[in-house]
């Protein structure tokens, strides 16, 4: 309150400050902080003599126009917040010259009575502790197969109001820092995040490139809300890998379209590769029938073509290939591809089965077989329900063909 009323009523070639002072004193012979003095100074239009008395007085209002206070609600109830810190609030002004006002408050113990104090008897929590309960928390609470949101804000009001925009929708997850963000990140995986651009410590922009920089986490949608609108920025925002931008202050409407759009762009991109893998032909100078740009998918399916004879390959395996736990590979397979785990395998097989079909050097159970069937009468109903056509079918198609 008193920064807007400093900053209404002084020209644009005036000045305005904030000073803080901490006031200091002895005891049993050592120097002690007492008290705080924060000082807010400008040099407007300044206050009449004559009102100062009453500026603190709940609806008093100045009537002359140069008066630097409004309704006179603000600066009541600033009076009431400070004393019920046991501060004082006091001003200096000159009508024409600018004012000062002064707010001085107790950080002494002696202060204060000694019911203002909780004491918190167990001091052995330590960051470890704290850590893991964190971690457990976000473990039992987070179901993998909903939608998760990650709200990244050092502002917490910031963050509460955006989670509770997305709260029916998504299971949010909030993060006050960079640092915390990233490392919540990794271990959930979110499906979409929403990041502030400035914080302490890494910004937002650091943020995006660090996901980006992840196999784990650069397939997730990322908006950064800043009040930076400069074109400079705007480009400085999407080169660090964000995918969209909205600048503060935001209309709520507006933001659930962005992240709408957003998602449906991903789904496109998910039934994109699904049909990589369930549909698309091979190309006969490919040594196998699946190539990606995306890290991820690259590795993971280069991960099951090398074990692709061992029909005993499972979830577990994958995990071990990836450096993945249970929930990121389940996470990040559903967010890429919308397919599990198993079902990720099997695809993989098929696909794989055509090329050899293709090269015509294999029956259809010793192709089987080589892709890791163990019964080739359940890999010819796969192979059919996968492509609409039993394998022999496939392979007569393919010789017409030539």
């Amino acid at each position: 309150n008193l920064l807007s009323n400093a900053f209404k009523y002084t020209p644009e070639d005036g000045s305005i400050g904030v000073k803080l002072t901490l006031i200091e004193q002895y005891k049993d012979q050592l120097k002690q902080v007492s008290a705080i003095k924060l000082e807010v100074i400008d040099t407007g239009k300044g206050i009449s003599e004559n009102h100062l008395p009453h500026i603190f007085d709940r609806f008093y209002q100045i009537p002359d126009a140069i008066s630097a206070v409004g309704t006179g609600v603000g600066l009541s109830l600033c009076k009431e917040l400070v004393e019920l810190h046991l501060g004082t609030i006091t001003v200096a002004s000159k009508a024409g010259e600018g004012s000062t006002f002064t707010v001085e408050l107790p950080v002494n113990e002696e202060a204060f009575e000694k019911e203002w104090f909780k004491v918190i008897p167990d001091s052995s929590i330590t960051e470890a502790k704290i850590s893991a309960i964190k971690s457990k928390k976000s473990e039992t609470e987070i179901a993998p197969e909903k939608q998760i949101m990650l709200v990244v804000d050092d502002h917490e009001e910031l963050r509460s109001f955006v989670a509770e925009i997305f709260s029916k929708k998504f299971q949010v997850v909030e993060a006050a820092t960079g640092e915390e963000a990233l490392e919540i990140a990794l271990e959930l995986l979110p499906d979409m995040i929403i990041t502030d651009w400035m914080m302490p410590g890494m910004s937002g922009v650091n943020l995006c490139k660090a996901l980006r920089n992840n196999a784990k986490t650069n397939h997730i949608p990322i908006i950064l809300l800043t009040s930076k609108s400069a074109q400079e920025s705007q480009i400085e925002g999407m080169q660090s890998g964000a995918d969209d931008y909205v600048s503060k202050p935001f209309n709520s409407d507006i933001l659930e379209i962005r992240v709408n759009k957003l998602l449906d762009a991903k789904e496109r991109l998910r039934k994109k590769l699904q049909q990589t893998l369930f549909q698309e032909e091979i190309q006969k100078d490919q040594p196998t029938s699946i190539t990606f740009e995306d890290e991820f998918l690259r590795r993971i399916t280069q991960f099951v073509v090398a074990n692709i004879s061992n029909p005993d390959l499972s979830i577990e395996d994958l995990e071990k290939g990836m450096d993945m736990s249970k929930m990121q590979l389940y996470r990040k397979l559903k967010n890429v591809t919308s397919l599990s785990g198993n079902e990720f395998i099997r695809s993989v097989r098929l696909k794989e089965s055509k090329v050899l079909l293709q090269a015509g050097e294999l029956n259809v159970s010793e192709v089987a077989y080589r892709v890791g069937f163990n019964d080739p009468g359940y890999f010819t109903r796969a192979f059919k329900k996968q492509f609409g056509k039993s394998p022999k079918i496939y392979v007569q198609d393919k010789n017409n063909e030539n």
